[in-house]
């Protein structure tokens, strides 16, 4: 996993370490909530069951993580695309997001940092019927 450096500690994508629950998930093509946090922008996307708004996926780790950014990525189909959403953190912080690019780039969402145990993405508003994520990275390290 690459390293950021930030102050004295060195920052890494904790996605990976993370219990992932989706809303629902696309068990017929494979794209479940298993490899949308796997630190590889690819083919293992997180698609939801045939909802648009109102899909979401939870990240939660089994001890506290100071995060500083988390990274978007909407899912490679050109029909289903995120326009909207909005990250909750388990300290009841918000931060409403915009639309995620298209074509593999991230949405980088940065912030001061956050001591966390659990955050989740909602969507807000989509495109198409199987709304989700190509992937999702989370900035941080775990204390």
């Amino acid at each position: 996993m690459p390293l950021t450096k930030t102050g004295d500690r060195h920052q890494q994508n904790i996605a990976p370490l993370a219990t992932v629950i989706v809303s629902s998930e696309d068990n017929a093509s494979g794209q479940t909530g298993e490899g949308v946090a796997d630190g590889q922008p690819d083919a293992n996307e997180w698609a939801s069951a045939g909802e648009g708004e109102g899909a979401w996926i939870t990240l939660t780790w089994n001890h506290p993580a100071t995060v500083t950014e988390i990274d978007l990525y909407d899912r490679p189909d050109p029909v289903d695309n995120v326009l909207s959403g909005t990250l909750t953190f388990d300290d009841g912080g918000v931060i409403v997001g915009r639309a995620l690019p298209a074509g593999g780039t991230p949405e980088h969402v940065t912030f001061p940092p956050k001591t966390l145990r659990s955050v989740t993405f909602h969507i807000a508003q989509a495109q198409g019927r199987n709304a989700g994520l190509g992937e999702i990275m989370v900035i941080g390290t775990l204390n």
